[in-house]
């Protein structure tokens, strides 16, 4: 199986392009408050209008622990397909969203499978399952023979410590639905053309 490509903090008009001239199936921006990646409502329907042919591309916000008004109202605004949730959100905060949901489990290195699927299983309306490291951008990539277990059982996005070096291999360890880069396709914080251009051509062949 193939698996999908989600890019994460999407923040210029050119990357969103470039993200949809290579087929990426997803690309995130971000509303999280605390981010470094944060766009603006406004800024994100520029980015979203100056893509003029999108083709499969779903658009993606990324929030965390943000009231549901809001999720829904921004989701609505800029005719997101998906909401991904990044924090503490229970089932009932999910059940109240209009539109399919991404939702994160943090998992720490030694995580136990059976726990995060127990955890999983109560998101029966969850659309996706992403899966991280418990810390952001911080230590080494999830055991992939762990999250592999996962992935027999869900639809699992991968993501965290996935670069260009590493994506095709963890792809055939962990056999995600999709795999999410964010910091891998970056240089310097900034989101790399180039590199958008390198993953794409390794992942959606």
């Amino acid at each position: 199986m193939q698996a999908k490509l989600k890019l994460c903090g999407i923040r210029t008009i050119e990357s969103a392009c470039v993200a949809a001239a290579c087929e990426v199936d997803f690309i995130g921006l971000n509303f999280t408050k605390t981010s470094r990646r944060r766009v603006e409502v406004g800024e994100a329907r520029d980015i979203i209008a100056g893509v003029p042919d999108p083709g499969r591309l779903k658009l993606v916000g990324v929030f965390q622990n943000q009231l549901v008004s809001e999720v829904n109202e921004v989701a609505r605004a800029l005719r997101l397909d998906y909401v991904q949730l990044h924090g503490s959100e229970t089932p009932a905060y999910c059940k109240r969203i209009l539109v399919p949901i991404i939702k994160a489990f943090p998992l720490a290195p030694a995580f136990a499978p059976q726990v995060a699927l127990e955890s999983m299983e109560e998101y029966s309306m969850v659309s996706i399952y992403l899966v991280d490291r418990y810390q952001q951008g911080v230590g080494d990539a999830l055991d992939v023979e762990k999250v592999k277990i996962l992935t027999q059982h869900f639809p699992i996005m991968l993501a965290g410590g996935i670069t260009i070096g590493n994506a095709l291999k963890t792809i055939e360890y962990a056999q995600p639905f999709a795999i999410d880069m964010a910091s891998g396709i970056e240089t310097n914080g900034i989101v790399d053309i180039e590199k958008v251009k390198e993953i794409a051509k390794l992942v959606k062949v």
